[in-house]
């Protein structure tokens, strides 16, 4: 019997998005069902948790999270587990990222919630893009604070929870550095790479062992977890947990790991 969901947002929780209510009211009735028969919800998202806690709100019910993509875990709004980069190892990153003359803009999510961009200077084409779409997707944006490249290695002293690695065009410059990243500081950090970022948390922290670590907390066996998501930083939660579902939009590549295909998130409750 499933006791805990965990579900990831951004295609999964938050697919079709709905600008004006956030999260459709299918997928809100499939959880509230689900809550008030004495299940426990937990958000596991790439996001912050302000935005992770905006989402439960609107769920009108009591979650648990692990946002940032595993980087930390949150019961009962507390912080039971936190995987801090540290501002040395950030700067290495950074020194490296230049170095290799890597056009990859960062988002950087500190333990306080605040999230710091900064990078290479956009060109005009670029700029509107981006603009093009905050105005679409308006009510899932996320405040951030744009700094100086210069300046980055001021902001992080208490170290950060995820640092995400955006590039406009993945061409084969990209992927290189991208892969020259994830060779180089893999004793240290976790690389999840996906079709427009390479998001990055401290080694051994992510959504599977964040979710077990909150599912451990909470008395809750293995088998009476299910797992939801869509995307690569989804797929250590489907390694770690049989009752696993993923969108039927997902790339073949995060397919094969999941035990079941879903094409809407509502579809989970004659799976349950």
């Amino acid at each position: 019997m499933i006791k805990l969901i965990a579900t990831d947002l951004d295609g999964t929780l938050l697919f079709p998005k709905k600008v004006i209510s956030l999260v459709s009211k299918k997928n809100k009735k499939v959880l509230r069902e689900f809550v008030q028969k004495g299940g426990h919800v937990v958000i596991a998202s790439g996001r912050s948790l302000k935005m992770c806690q905006k989402i439960a709100r609107n769920l009108k019910i009591n979650c648990d999270f692990t946002p940032y993509s595993g980087g930390m875990a949150i019961v009962n709004n507390k912080v039971v587990d936190a995987g801090i980069i540290s501002n040395d190892l950030i700067n290495k990153i950074d020194d490296f990222i230049e170095k290799e003359h890597g056009r990859l803009y960062r988002l950087v999510t500190t333990p306080k919630d605040k999230i710091l961009a900064y990078g290479p200077r956009l060109t005009l084409i670029e700029r509107v893009l981006v603009t093009l779409y905050q105005l679409i997707n308006l009510r899932y944006n996320e405040a951030r604070r744009f700094i100086k490249i210069d300046q980055a290695k001021n902001y992080f002293k208490d170290g950060v929870c995820k640092m995400t690695l955006i590039y406009t065009k993945k061409d084969e410059e990209t992927i290189n550095v991208i892969n020259k990243i994830s060779e180089k500081f893999s004793a240290e950090v976790e690389t999840f790479v996906t079709s427009r970022a390479c998001e990055i948390t401290l080694k051994g922290y992510n959504k599977g062992t964040m979710v077990k670590r909150i599912a451990s907390s909470l008395n809750y066996e293995d088998n009476e977890v299910a797992v939801i998501g869509d995307d690569i930083n989804d797929v250590t939660m489907f390694k770690m947990f049989e009752n696993s579902f993923v969108m039927s939009h997902a790339s073949d590549e995060v397919k094969k790991y999941a035990k079941n295909i879903i094409v809407n998130f509502k579809d989970i409750k004659q799976m349950l």
